[in-house]
This record gives structure tokens, sequence and C-alpha cells, in this order.
């Protein structure tokens, strides 16, 4: 049986949603619209998350229903054309990891370590299409770095949102912040996104992006993804599964440079020990026996179980103090020290846990941070002095983990940092990049008998790295 539509139906973008205007003749119990429909009394229409688009207008064509869908999409809004002869060659990897992401309807995830290609493959993947597009990257240099590889190839003008600009373009480039402040008034406009460093997917501010964004065409790149199904299982309805898989020991040697992981094992000053323990044992108190009445509980419900409590709170805090005791350990700066005076002639750089790290090592080894602090000026002119030698290291605790391109740094020194094996992998891959005769070195200071230990050493057995060899 059909049901009588107001001929055509009507519907509109609505801050990052489609509302349906012409439904006042339906009986909301009996209509036939697809589930991801849900009436708002605040209106007194059908609304459904913007991502949703494609599915509805299939589902319109299936039904044979003539429709009119409102849009502030500029007319004509597209990319200028790019000749088949002007776009990026690729190497055979990014071939197969492009076919695939094509072959499953322009929907998907790709993982290709550090420095193999990803930006230039999704700028192969844009232009190929021509289909109006968004890119969401994390962090504001990342965004200049994909506007300078981005105009390489393409002529027109790029769109830019983020690091002081507010330009809208057929092709434009999102901080994530700046995406999710934009998307309710722009996110129709556009048929393609693409988000770098999509392993952060699964954060708040990039789903409710990703949710709210009608493009039916999406395209995630990142070194690698999280070890679990339920993170996959979380992304997948907005952008697909995995289509493509590499990992960096298979294009170590050939298209990225060699390297050697060296782990420096190191132990606290008999003061910081005595300090870590007395830490330590406040926290386990807490941490010990809510793991043994929850055995299957996160860390993520233990922390909303300790908040609630003064203990609790105090448990968390004394966790922190240990980490920040480890962090900056007296054997880490006396290793550094001994490490870029054994290194002295390659470009170096230093990744911390924290901010806090970074600009005591900047302030005591005479090294320029870059830190989120940073203004755009400073940091290019840092930059340009690392690229031209006038400056051989750098320090950073997160600004330099993703996608931030230094192919001359060919030695990097791990103080301190996060459990996550993904944040390890690209931390090394910065100093993976090709160059002739290079051989990249990483150091990871780690300090043993401490939590830090166990860490690295769960680190090393991910399937997202490579095994280390002892120093």
């Amino acid at each position: 049986m059909r049901y009588a539509f107001p001929p055509p139906m009507d519907f509109c973008f609505d801050r990052g949603t489609i509302l349906i205007d012409a439904l006042d003749v339906w009986d909301p119990e009996a209509s036939r619209l697809p589930g991801c429909f849900l009436w708002d009394p605040r209106v007194d229409r059908f609304r459904a998350p913007g991502f949703r688009l494609a599915l509805f207008l299939e589902w319109l064509r299936e039904q044979a229903i003539p429709y009119t869908y409102r849009t502030a999409r500029p007319e004509g809004f597209r990319p200028d054309p790019v000749p088949p002869e002007r776009l990026p060659e690729l190497r055979p990897y990014q071939e197969e990891a492009l076919r695939a992401w094509m072959d499953s309807g322009c929907r998907g995830l790709l993982a290709l370590p550090t420095g193999s290609g990803k930006t230039r493959l999704a700028i192969r993947a844009i232009l190929s299409l021509g289909e109006p597009t968004l890119v969401l990257v994390p962090t504001r240099p990342l965004l200049q770095q994909w506007r300078e590889a981005l105009s390489r190839f393409y002529p027109g003008e790029i769109g830019l949102y983020g690091d002081g600009e507010h330009l809208l373009r057929p092709i434009t480039l999102a901080t994530y912040e700046s995406g999710r402040l934009n998307v309710d008034r722009y996110g129709d406009h556009f048929d393609l996104l693409v988000v770098d460093e999509a392993h952060h997917l699964a954060s708040e501010e990039l789903s409710e992006t990703a949710q709210m964004a009608t493009a039916p065409h999406r395209l995630g790149l990142s070194a690698a993804y999280p070890d679990d199904p339920g993170w996959l299982g979380k992304i997948e309805p907005f952008f697909g599964p995995i289509q493509y898989e590499l990992s960096v020991t298979a294009l170590a040697g050939k298209h990225l440079a060699p390297f050697e992981v060296k782990v420096v094992p190191l132990r606290l000053a008999p003061e910081e020990q005595a300090e870590y323990d007395r830490h330590r044992m406040k926290f386990s108190a807490q941490f010990q026996p809510f793991r043994q009445a929850s055995p299957s509980a996160s860390w993520g419900e233990f922390v909303r179980a300790a908040v609630r409590s003064p203990d609790g709170r105090e448990a968390l805090a004394a966790l922190r103090q240990s980490q920040e005791i480890v962090s900056l350990a007296r054997a880490k700066l006396l290793a550094l020290d001994l490490l870029l005076d054994l290194h002295r002639d390659a470009a170096r750089l230093i990744f911390t846990a924290n901010n806090r790290s970074a600009y005591e090592i900047s302030r005591r080894f005479l090294v320029p941070a870059i830190t989120c602090d940073i203004g755009r000026p400073e940091r290019e002119d840092i930059l340009r002095g690392f690229k031209e030698g006038r400056t051989r290291a750098l320090v950073s605790s997160k600004v330099l983990n993703e996608g931030l391109d230094v192919p001359e740094a060919s030695v990097a020194i791990i103080v301190g940092g996060g459990s996550s094996p993904l944040e390890h992998l690209q931390r090394i891959g910065r100093v993976l990049r090709p160059q002739e005769g290079k051989k990249a070195i990483i150091y990871e200071l780690v300090v043993a008998g401490t939590g830090e230990w166990r860490v690295s050493e769960w680190r090393a057995r991910s399937r997202v790295f490579c095994a280390a060899s002892p120093l």
C-alpha cells in the first residue's frame, strides 16, 4: 500500500539534521519513513542526523516519491577540474589502498604508516572524484601542511577554517574544532568528507561532526586504528570499515627509512623512588579493591567511580603525581644530555609526556619547544629553522605526533608519553620519511620498575608496533 505524499516531499538541512517540512497529513505511527527519523515535538516535524541524507534519498527513489531538497549550498559549488596528467602519482601500495576504497563505494578507513604518503593518496582521491570536499585535521600546523600539499596539484582557491582564517570554498580544510563549530551551517555543502588522523573519530567532537555532515562519500586516514572491535563498531556507521591496512615494517627500508628502536632502561634516584612508591600505594589502595570487585570494568569506569569520593579523587591525584616523577626523572635528563651530544650533528626530535616537561627540556637544553600554545608565526619560524639546519633539535609533547612533515629528522628520543601504541607509532614515524642514505634511530627512555616499563612492554607487543631491541 502506498501512502499519499504532498507532492513533492519538502525537506531541508537544519543545524546538522535533515528536517522534513511537509508531513502534516501523515499519521506518525503509520509512516514508513526510515527508522533514523524521529518525531521532534518542538517543531512538529520528523528529523534525522545529517549523515543519513544519502540513505533517505535512496529510500525516496525506491518509493518513487518526488521531493524538493532545500539547501544553502550555492549553485555551481564544485571544485575546479584537474586534468589527469596533473593528478599526483602514487606508489603501488597507495594505488591498492585507493582502489580498495573506491571499490567500496568511496567509503571506509585506510591505515598506512606515518611517512607513507597518506596525504598524497587523499589528494588523489579528492581530485579524482571532483566533488565538494571537507577535510578535517586535528591541529593548526597540519592544516597549513595540507594547504601547501594540496596547492601543488589543485589550481583553485582552497578554503580554510581554523588558525585565524574563515574561508569557505568547494575544497575546504578545517581543524576538528572549526569543523564542529561550523558543520551546523555548512554540513550539507560537501559530498566527500576526509578525516586525517581518523583514530580520533570516537571522540565526542569529531563523531558529532561526522553525524551532522551529509557527505555520502567518506575517507578516514591514520597510521593505525585502535585494536578494539568496539571502537570500530562505533565508527562504521559514519565511515565504513577498514578497507586497507599496511604495517610500518612492510615499508621500512624501501618506501620508508630503515630504522632501529633502542629501549634505554633507567632507574629512579632513591628519593624519587620513595616518593613514587608513596603515591602508587595511595593510588593502589583505591584501584585494587575496585578491580577485584569489578574485574571487567574499564579504566573510564574506575575514573567515574573515583571522582565521586574524596579518597578516590586523592587516588587519581596520587597517580598523576607518580607519573610526573617518572615523566622527567633525573636519569632521563642525564640520558637525554648524553644522547643529544652523541647525535649532535643529526636532526633530532624529543617527545615528552606533557607540555610542562617539554618546556623544562627546552629551558635546560636550549631546544625550541613546539606546543599547542605556540602561535602560527613562531611555529613556522621554528620549523623553517629546523628544515634549514639552523636548529638541530625540537621538543614537543603532542603537536609533532600527528601529520607534521619533518623529513630532515633522523633521531627520535622519546622521554615520555602515553600508553597508546598508536601514539608511539606516530612518534616513530616522524623520523621514517625517506632520504638518501638515511637510517633512523629511535630511543625510548623507560624507567624500570614503574608503570612506564610495563606499558612499554605491552606496547611493543601491540599489532600496530614492532619489536624493539635493548640498548
